[in-house]
């Protein structure tokens, strides 16, 4: 492996490269994809044929290094790793990026004070404070059927007929159109005599580097 790794650095050179990347997939212990190019910059290279198995050997030799600093907290068995090569260092550095769940708080306001339909509601059910929850995800969404008259309160405490259903589900795509796509969003939906407010946590997954980092000089190699 050592005398690969060398052979490597003497065609690098003689690209007049002193550094490039190489990008794999892995799924969980395994490679999902591995192409057979390498990137410097913007510009890519297909890496010669007999460098190839190199690369495969090297994977291999740090497999269970690379998957045990590549997990994340969902459980995620797919993430990305890149191969470092540095020709005037002499060494590779492999290094991951996994997938993780983000979330952002938003909110957005509008006036009901004059709506019959809210205000009716209300009067109805002699309450001054109603609380909906809702949440959605992979294109789907829904809110829930019943309500509560109390902030923070129990849950499936009062339902509300279709209309005010209908209006909820207006009001939330017009404020945050594509609350249920994807990893979607969940929050609530707050009347009172004059707002009506929708508090909503939009979830988001990104990709971020992981903790690993394998330094590999040529001592380390066979």
């Amino acid at each position: 492996m050592k005398n690969k790794f060398y052979g490597f650095l003497v065609y690098l050179k003689s690209l007049k490269v002193d550094e490039v990347r190489l990008n794999l997939n892995m799924d969980g212990r395994y490679v999902d994809n591995f192409d057979d190019i390498f990137y410097v910059g913007s510009k890519h290279y297909t890496i010669p044929s007999n460098f190839i198995s190199f690369f495969d050997k090297i994977i291999e030799k740090y497999t269970d290094e690379i998957w045990e600093n590549s997990q994340n907290e969902n459980g995620y068995e797919y993430y990305h790793v890149t191969i470092l090569v540095d020709r005037i260092n002499k060494t590779m550095e492999i290094t991951s990026e996994i997938e993780e769940q983000t979330s952002a708080e938003e909110s957005d306001e509008y006036d009901v004070s004059t709506m019959p339909l809210v205000q009716n509601f209300l009067d109805e059910n002699n309450i001054n404070y109603f609380e909906v929850k809702f949440s959605g995800g992979g294109d789907s969404g829904e809110l829930n059927n019943n309500g509560s008259d109390e902030e923070d309160g129990p849950s499936e405490t009062i339902g509300y007929p279709d209309e005010l259903e209908n209006f909820f589900y207006e009001k939330l795509e017009s404020s945050f159109g594509g609350w249920e796509i994807n990893e979607g969003s969940s929050g609530k939906i707050i009347l009172d005599r004059n707002n009506l407010t929708i508090e909503i946590e939009l979830y988001s997954d990104e990709w971020i580097e992981s903790n690993l980092s394998i330094i590999i000089k040529e001592d380390d190699l066979d």
